[in-house]
């Protein structure tokens, strides 16, 4: 019997060696792939609150498009019915209380079904006295501190003509 050739032997286990993945290079591609799965989880938490922010703000001017088109489709009548809340000077800083809202702008009663909390004010135009404008201010959540940082304010403001 001859001796294996300890050349030949070397040679096969390194391209045996060659083929395979080692502890240490499987832990570093297990580490590198839970950094980038953990960067993109963070990244994916960030675009759904914005997403949801987005739509807030998409609501919120849907509401106070309602609100502005029915006023102007009663514009002759500063004292309509149509929002009977909705008064000449219905300041926010007079201390007058807000209408609420619900998410398709229909009167609700309470902050607790509302989606937001309206304040109002609507002023003739001194030089024009045909015109008012009307300024609305939406917050969101109607449950909200509109100082805190978790209410979401929309500020909206038209004119409209008065007969």
């Amino acid at each position: 019997m001859t001796p294996p050739d300890t050349a030949k032997i070397s040679a096969s286990a390194c391209k045996r060696r060659r083929r395979a993945f080692s502890l240490v290079e499987v832990t570093m591609a297990m580490g590198i792939f839970t950094f980038a799965i953990t960067g993109i989880t963070g990244l994916l938490s960030i675009a759904l609150q914005s997403n949801r922010e987005a739509m807030s703000d998409v609501d919120a001017s849907a509401v106070a498009s309602r609100i502005l088109g029915e006023r102007r489709s009663v514009a002759h009548d500063l004292d309509s019915n149509v929002l009977p809340k909705l008064t000449e000077n219905a300041r926010r800083d007079a201390g007058d209380p807000p209408l609420f809202l619900d998410a398709e702008g229909n009167i609700v009663s309470s902050a607790e079904s509302a989606d937001y909390r309206v304040f109002f004010t609507i002023q003739k135009e001194a030089a024009n006295p045909r015109l008012a404008s009307i300024n609305l201010e939406l917050i969101s959540p109607a449950s909200a501190a509109a100082d805190s940082s978790a209410a979401r304010r929309f500020l909206v403001s038209t004119a409209l003509r008065v007969e």
